[in-house]
């Protein structure tokens, strides 16, 4: 392998060895160096996730004991997000919408295979951006339960208000805080001046009315 050769973990369904030849004589052509193995029926294919990681499936529409859509569902099931690109021959399209619609990454017909390297690597790096987007999730995910742990240890509430839409987050400490043993519906600006000492009240809803005009955050 030289120094611009890409490795490729390919996981090829299709029922004619040649053409699962041409398609990898494609990809080497664009400067990959494939790792591959060609599978036709639900049993090997399922096999074939099992057994190691791939990088990308490439998938004939039409099989005698198989179909691509029936091989994207089985993908699907294993809860494994590999980039699935259908390679067949002619299709219609009215069955290239609806093999969309289901959720194939992308398709080329058999005559378009000087497109297939463009393909894998645009899918390859949206593969990498939906990996990103999830393990960033996750930790925001992990970063609002510390802080709820850490706020129910403290016994410190929180309330936020959106003053675009007048719509607030707020937890049940904060609600316990001012005497309620359940989280309440609201908590918008006006059950928040509910809740601000009469005198001061005025002031405070002269400010939040000015934020509301503005569209801008409450200074005093």
């Amino acid at each position: 392998m030289n120094a611009t050769t890409k490795s490729l973990r390919c996981l090829i369904v299709e029922d004619v060895e040649d053409d699962a030849q041409l398609m990898l004589d494609q990809l080497r052509t664009g400067g990959y160096d494939a790792t591959w193995e060609r599978v036709d029926t639900p049993e090997a294919m399922r096999a074939a996730l099992d057994r190691q990681p791939w990088d990308v499936v490439l998938s004939d529409y039409r099989m005698p004991r198989f179909s691509g859509l029936a091989a994207l569902e089985l993908l699907r099931a294993t809860g494994l997000d590999l980039p699935f690109i259908i390679v067949s021959g002619t299709i219609g399209e009215e069955i290239a919408v609806a093999a969309m619609k289901a959720g194939v990454d992308d398709y080329l017909t058999k005559g378009e295979l000087a497109h297939l390297t463009v393909a894998v690597e645009r899918e390859l790096r949206n593969a990498v951006t939906r990996r990103k987007h999830r393990e960033a999730t996750v930790e925001v995910q992990k970063g609002e339960a510390r802080l709820a742990i850490a706020l129910e240890a403290s016994r410190s509430g929180v309330w936020d208000l959106d003053l675009r839409d007048n719509t607030a987050y707020h937890t049940l400490t904060h609600d316990r805080i001012f005497g309620y043993e359940t989280i309440q519906p609201g908590w918008g600006i006006r059950k928040f001046l509910e809740h601000v000492i009469q005198g001061d009240r005025p002031l405070v809803e002269q400010i939040l009315h000015k934020a509301v005009a503005t569209r801008s955050d409450i200074s005093t």
